[in-house]
């Protein structure tokens, strides 16, 4: 479970998708998970899309996150555009 901050700007409600991406320490990466995002306020959700972890050795990786303002299910048109917002953060498998 990861938990991000977002916070809403402008007048408007943001949508988009989230994206993560575990990176293992060759920089390969070994598990990916993308979900719809919507932004009406600001929040600090606990995400806990599940990455297929089963099987990795413990060890040091790497998550990746995107967001960006862009969905599959809307029309490009429907969805403002923003640049989008990266982070990472180092988790350990056990």
């Amino acid at each position: 479970a990861v938990r991000l901050r977002l916070d809403r700007t402008g007048n408007a409600a943001f949508l988009g998708t989230l994206r993560g991406a575990l990176v293992d320490s060759s920089g390969k990466v070994v598990a990916t998970v993308s979900s719809p995002l919507a932004v009406y306020y600001d929040m600090e959700p606990r995400l806990t899309a599940p990455l297929p972890v089963a099987g990795l050795p413990a060890g040091r990786y790497r998550l990746r996150i995107d967001v960006a303002a862009q969905r599959e299910d809307l029309p490009p048109e429907l969805v403002l555009a923003t640049p989008p917002a990266r982070d990472s953060l180092e988790v350990r498998l056990p």
